[in-house]
């Protein structure tokens, strides 16, 4: 929520630039504050209606995405779409009041010399730039083929721009904490887990950088005594001259020859990650019955993937490793005859070896389990397994060794099955920027190398990542619709909302090249700036054909009537435009805490914003003009002598009150 307010800062005041420039400009004709006020309001009243109704139709499919790109984006979507329909409220209301108020007929002149210098000066650049797009929407009008294949070049472009844009999920950011993962050998004891993450311990609070570290030992969803997660915090970013980057990379060259030794693993995550218990941002996994094939296949793969991609780190399976146990094979027929059953057998050794609880005490306000088994001294190999006696219903004490076998053998320490099948998960960390090019290299290698036994699956970030583009190009699907239909609907026409919406794909351009020109990624962040696009390019053609139609139903032809309506709607256009740009400044400059993430998205509408707008001034006149040409041309085949009339939303909203 606290995104979407900031993020709408920008945009709250369009639709009032929009009503006050037209009072202005009723006032500069000679009206009083309260006539100008009315008739301003009421000429430009129903397209600023119709602009904010196709912003709000743009977040209300982004507030109702499925997957957790829906969770996070909920409060975001009702936020902004709730924020835009106040601000209409007010641009009808206590705007227009405030100016009949406060606004005098006729031209504003300063009493203060300096103002009035500045004011002149400006009105004089705004003069030449209007008489700049007169001669350039001239020229176009003339040269509309040469105009509409360029704009469709334009368009093209972005297609290959898109190619060299790096994609991710979330980007990169500087939080200032991470992950160091430490695995020890199977069979290693919680005990001995502790010694040796406290030595490591003393190792990075060495680092420059760190202000604290959090240990948890047996963490994870297995509990596995051999491991142990070190949280590491950092100064904030003002107080350091290097990146979290640098940190992790540091670490990651410096701690693994020095603990990664005798069968140790080590690895650096970021805090933010996948899903269940890992935290790597690529993650697949393999299924398959023939579990030999399984392991050759996986090992395989984890020796050519950081060839093929740089960037890849800490690249692993989660493949158990085989342990030292002693398994018990229990003659049966023996057993029997003995009077002992086999689950006698194993509740006797769980008891003796895991122990029972017998009671609890409360020490210092906690719950401690009393647990009675034999001692540690009477448990250390096979002797003393040999040594135990179970006693039957006979109350006869029967030897262990006289109805079972004891063996010493190597067996994995846990086995993960999914549907029965057994699996393997290949993980590794990603120091690139790119995440999307380097999960498509993955999809290549096990396309070309991945036995037909075994199946596969996505996870961690990979995934989230494909069911985010599922999501929004759903939402970005409806919220076309949305704004189509709603264009239909005051236009009463179905080719003018086209006309319209042609400014859409030209925005496109302009972000992937502005993403590209500062090295920023497309991300989930990103793609729904380029959705807020969408309405913010249409509010420009809305207000240009809007005034373009009325121009046309006053008398005058498709060329004056575009002429006129241009010059005059360039002065709204540019201001809510650069209102709208000036608020995702902030935005696109990055600054605080995951700043970093945000980034993209406000390069992406400024990049998009300016371009579209520059096109938008030429190529929707042209792109009308034609449209007009083709409708006389299929009413002339008709036999009628006029083609249909396209009526502005006023003209509409007038007729219905009659």
């Amino acid at each position: 929520s606290t995104l979407g307010l900031s993020l709408a800062i920008g945009i709250l005041i369009d639709d009032a630039i929009i009503v006050i420039e037209n009072i202005h400009r009723h006032l500069a004709m000679g009206k009083s504050g309260a006539e100008a006020a009315k008739d301003a309001t009421s000429e430009i009243g129903l397209a600023v209606f119709a602009t904010t109704l196709t912003l709000m139709a743009v977040f209300v499919p982004v507030a109702f995405m499925e997957g957790i790109v829906g969770r996070f984006f909920y409060q975001f979507g009702l936020t902004v779409a709730i924020a835009v329909g106040i601000s209409l409220f007010v641009a009808f209301t206590i705007a227009p009041m405030l100016s009949a108020r406060l606004l005098k007929p006729g031209e504003y002149e300063p009493n203060n010399k300096i103002l009035k210098k500045w004011s002149h000066a400006i009105d004089h650049q705004l003069t030449r730039l209007d008489n700049f797009y007169k001669s350039v929407l001239d020229w176009s009008l003339a040269n509309r083929a040469k105009v509409l294949v360029g704009a469709l070049l334009i368009f093209l472009s972005s297609f290959v721009l898109l190619r060299f844009v790096p994609v991710a999920f979330f980007p990169k950011e500087d939080r200032g904490e991470f992950t160091v993962n430490y695995t020890l050998p199977e069979g290693t004891s919680i005990d001995g887990t502790s010694e040796k993450a406290f030595v490591m311990i003393d190792a990075i609070q060495k680092f420059p950088g760190v202000r604290q570290v959090i240990t948890a030992l047996a963490a994870g969803a297995d509990k596995k005594p051999n491991t142990a997660r070190i949280y590491v915090q950092m100064i904030d970013k003002h107080e350091r001259s290097f990146s979290q980057a640098d940190l992790i990379a540091r670490m990651r060259k410096e701690l693994a020859p020095q603990f990664a030794v005798n069968g140790a693993e080590v690895s650096l995550t970021e805090q933010a990650g996948g899903g269940g218990n890992r935290s790597e941002p690529i993650q697949y996994i393999f299924q398959s019955d023939n579990w030999p094939q399984l392991v050759a296949f996986t090992e395989k793969m984890k020796t050519d993937i950081p060839k093929l991609i740089p960037g890849t780190t800490d690249v692993n399976t989660t493949r158990p490793k085989d342990t030292a146990e002693y398994r018990i094979v229990i003659d049966q027929a023996r057993a029997a005859d003995l009077g002992i059953t086999t689950a006698q057998t194993g509740a006797a050794l769980r008891a003796l070896y895991e122990g029972d609880k017998i009671s609890d005490i409360v020490s210092n306000g906690k719950t401690v389990d009393v647990r009675l088994r034999i001692a540690d001294i009477d448990r250390v190999g096979p002797t003393d397994l040999s040594g135990i006696t179970l006693k039957n219903a006979r109350g006869e004490q029967i030897s262990l060794t006289s109805i079972a076998e004891i063996k010493l053998m190597n067996s994995p320490s846990t086995i993960e099955r999914f549907n029965r099948q057994r699996q393997i998960t290949f993980v590794s960390n990603f120091t690139g920027k790119d995440l999307g090019k380097a999960a498509s290299t993955i999809d290549e290698y096990v396309a070309k190398n991945m036995p037909k036994e075994v199946s596969i699956n996505r996870a961690g970030q990979t995934e989230m990542m494909v069911d985010a583009v599922k999501a929004i190009l759903k939402a970005l699907t409806l919220a076309i619709l949305l704004v189509y239909m709603i264009l239909c609907a005051q236009y009463e026409s179905y080719l003018a909302p086209l006309v319209i919406m042609a400014s859409i794909p030209l925005s496109l351009t302009g972000a992937f090249g502005s993403l590209l020109l500062t090295g920023q990624v497309m991300s989930i962040y990103t793609m729904i700036g380029i959705i807020l696009l969408m309405g913010l390019v249409t509010k420009n053609g809305i207000l240009l054909i809007d005034s373009t139609i009325q121009n046309m139903n006053a008398g005058k032809s498709v060329h004056d009537a575009l002429m006129t309506a241009g010059p005059l709607r360039l002065r709204p256009i540019l201001m809510t435009t650069f209102a709208a740009g000036g608020g995702m400044i902030p935005i696109a400059i990055g600054h605080g805490v995951g700043g970093e993430a945000r980034s993209p998205m406000g390069v992406a509408v400024i990049g998009g914003l300016l371009l579209s707008t520059l096109l938008t001034l030429v190529v929707v006149p042209c792109l009308f003009s034609v449209a007009e040409d083709m409708q006389q041309w299929f009413a002339n085949r008709r036999g009628k002598n006029k083609a249909h009339k396209v009526k502005s939303p006023s003209e509409i909203a007038g007729q219905k009150a009659h």
